[in-house]
């Protein structure tokens, strides 16, 4: 019996998605996606035509499901809590890190996010940022509902800074404990040795982590909410 046709195009993507989290685009090769699947060449290319349209396919697939998992999760933790910032910033990180740090499709999504940003191809820029920019700011207005937010800016600013402590924790993670088969490089003993993981059990990281960005964070949002809103630029007059 032949193989249904979205059988094999989804065990492609399968096969692709954990190798280029893993080992980076340029690092995999057409024919080793075809061996993980279980598929010949041909199916590869009868599907997505190049490696370069399976690598984006890849990418808007992670991103799509992240995205969903996360804007379904802002509203749990809204409705179960409502007006409450602490617990939404703790019901927030918590979720980014059990999705990120105990699901393989979570991590690779931040694995080839952060591959992105700082390997990324020229090709791929344009499509990571259509992909990664209102996915962002789509979790910063389900995040941020029913706070006393005024100034755009300040939400802005918000995002980021909770964005950038999210990549540090995971990455703080991921790289003191790389999955199986994966080895430690440089920069992952690098890390570790600057930044030691807060515990060895990954429960007990998440607790920790979660606790103290809360407390950094809660702290952070109610200074910027009560102080003045950020300077925009003026206008160039000439």
């Amino acid at each position: 019996m032949t193989e249904p046709r979205a059988d094999t195009r989804e065990r492609i993507l399968d096969a692709a998605q954990h190798l280029f989290a893993r080992e980076g685009y340029s690092a995999v090769s057409v024919r080793d996606i075809a061996t993980a699947a279980s598929v010949n060449l041909a199916a590869v290319n009868y599907h997505f035509q190049s490696k370069a349209n399976l690598y984006r396919e890849v990418l808007v697939r992670v991103a799509g499901a992240k995205r969903e998992r996360y804007l379904a999760g802002l509203r749990r933790i809204r409705e179960e809590n409502p007006g409450d910032l602490e617990a939404a910033v703790s019901g927030f990180y918590r979720m980014h890190f059990e999705d990120t740090l105990k699901t393989e499709e979570g991590g690779h999504f931040v694995r080839l996010l952060v591959r992105e940003m700082h390997h990324g191809r020229q090709e791929t820029a344009q499509l990571v940022a259509e992909l990664v920019i209102p996915f962002w700011r789509e979790v910063g207005e389900a995040f941020l509902e029913g706070q006393p937010v005024i100034d755009p800016a300040a939400a802005t600013w918000i995002v980021g800074s909770m964005h950038g402590q999210l990549i540090h924790f995971t990455m703080r993670w991921l790289k003191a404990h790389p999955p199986r088969g994966e080895r430690t490089d440089a920069l992952g003993e690098t890390m570790a040795a600057v930044f030691p993981p807060l515990a060895d059990d990954v429960d007990d990281y998440i607790d920790q982590a979660v606790a103290h960005i809360t407390r950094f964070s809660v702290a952070g949002i109610r200074a910027v909410l009560a102080g003045p809103s950020h300077p925009r630029p003026e206008a160039d007059a000439s």
